[in-house]
């Protein structure tokens, strides 16, 4: 559910920017943003991917205020290309982005395992590839469904869902698995 949290500024902007315009809807993504960052940060629970939703939602405002003509059609697929970008990123280095979150809800001994960063891993590539996915869907939405649908914002909403579904099921899936191996070699 934290990652979740950590999607309100876009989700927002995605739902209202039909309603209100992209860039009355950017401002409350960049509120939402704002204020979760301000919130989490005060609690000692503010995971970088928190900043990287900020950073993005704040560059997509700025770009959207002084090229809107050029920025605007393709914002879908700019933050979703920049979110796998993060992400990927952070899987190349050997910090999965979703192992902060874990580590709110898993004892500190396991930190440091092989079978915890793996499982991160392999839920950080499910997320790469989910928002590359997102990215080429956002870059023909209006061809599929017209300029006005709201097919494409009901799709990307679900598949964020789906993820966070998938990410917090993985996690305790492949841990019981991995235990189970290792009662079977022992």
């Amino acid at each position: 559910m934290r990652i979740l949290v950590s999607f309100l500024p876009i989700l927002a902007w995605s739902l209202l920017e039909q309603w209100i315009g992209r860039v009355p809807a950017l401002a409350v993504g960049l509120g939402l943003g704002v204020g979760i960052a301000a919130y989490r940060w005060r609690r000692d629970t503010l995971v970088p991917f928190d900043l990287a939703v900020l950073g993005i939602v704040l560059t997509m405002g700025v770009a959207e205020i002084g090229w809107p003509a050029t920025i605007g059609p393709w914002s879908g697929v700019l933050v979703n290309a920049g979110l796998a970008g993060y992400v990927a990123a952070t899987v190349a280095v050997g910090r999965p982005y979703t192992m902060a979150y874990a580590r709110m809800r898993t004892d500190p001994a396991y930190w440091d395992s092989p079978v915890f960063v793996r499982i991160n891993r392999d839920i950080s590539i499910g997320w790469v590839l989910m928002f590359t996915l997102l990215a080429v869907f956002q870059g023909f939405r209006t061809e599929l469904f017209g300029p006005e649908s709201l097919i494409p914002t009901i799709l990307t909403i679900g598949l964020i869902a789906a993820a966070v579904a998938v990410s917090e099921r993985y996690g305790d899936w492949a841990g019981a698995r991995a235990a189970s191996a290792e009662e079977e070699q022992a």
